[in-house]
């Protein structure tokens, strides 16, 4: 395997894993404004 390849992979990985946890959040923060009200 190239450098590269790792690298882009390592990206890659983290740009999904970043949406999903920044989707967990938002989703978590509006179910706690539902709660609230």
């Amino acid at each position: 395997m190239e450098e590269w390849e790792g690298d882009c992979l390592f990206y890659v990985k983290t740009a999904i894993f970043g949406s999903f946890i920044s989707d967990a959040c938002s989703n978590f923060a509006a179910l706690e404004m539902r709660v609230r009200v």
